[in-house]
């Protein structure tokens, strides 16, 4: 059986999380538990959980998947082929899956269903590989560097960082065709995920980040 979060789970996931790479249960995880169950997949056999991740459809239209925790590859196999399902069914416009680069096994798998790696993000102390279904999310404009480094402060994102971070959503990747369909994320994600949101602030004003999606 594959079904969504509950409160209830908290306390099983915790020993699996703590005894895994990850080295306890994430506060995201923990988060969707209480406030956006469907967020969280759990693959689930005779009262045992066997697989489990943190799963989100962005604005744009992408599912993603993050902090996945499997007892066997037969678990962690079901619950990707069912997020295949559901992003097809709903047309959603690509899959990706931030695997640590130890989970070999679960990228043999991904490549065997088209995956391809696309980029490696640091996220907690570990490396991630992205693994992207169909290649969408390709940058397409190369933002000027200045001659110089610009000194800048890194912040947590605010409410007033939406106009600016949109526009460079907006210039830098095509999945954004609009300044307003990149507001409307990066709205969202300030609201649901303020502690994933890194600023660098140059004169007052934002001119870089990077999404800890």
């Amino acid at each position: 059986m594959i079904r969504a979060g509950s409160p209830d789970d908290e306390q099983r996931l915790e020993p699996l999380y703590e005894g895994s790479i990850y080295g306890e249960l994430p506060s995201i995880v923990r988060w969707a538990l209480s406030k956006a169950h469907d967020r969280v997949q759990i693959v689930e056999e005779k009262q045992e959980i066997l697989a489990s991740a943190y799963i989100d459809v962005c604005g744009y239209n992408n599912l993603w998947l993050s902090y996945l925790i499997f007892k066997n590859e037969d678990g962690m196999k079901r619950l990707i082929d069912s997020l295949m399902r559901t992003r097809n069914e709903r047309g959603l416009r690509n899959f990706y899956v931030l695997c640590p680069k130890e989970f070999v096994n679960v990228r043999t798998y991904l490549i065997s269903l088209g995956f391809l790696p696309e980029c490696i993000r640091r996220l907690d102390g570990l490396e991630y590989i992205v693994e992207n279904h169909e290649g969408t999310f390709n940058p397409d404009y190369l933002i000027p560097l200045p001659k110089e480094p610009l000194p800048v402060n890194l912040r947590k994102g605010e409410t007033r960082d939406v106009e600016s971070l949109a526009e460079i959503l907006h210039k830098s990747l095509r999945d954004f065709s609009t300044v307003e369909a990149a507001a409307t994320c990066v709205r969202k994600w300030l609201r649901e995920m303020p502690d994933y949101i890194i600023v660098a602030e140059h004169n007052d004003v934002a001119v870089g980040s990077y999404f800890l999606v």
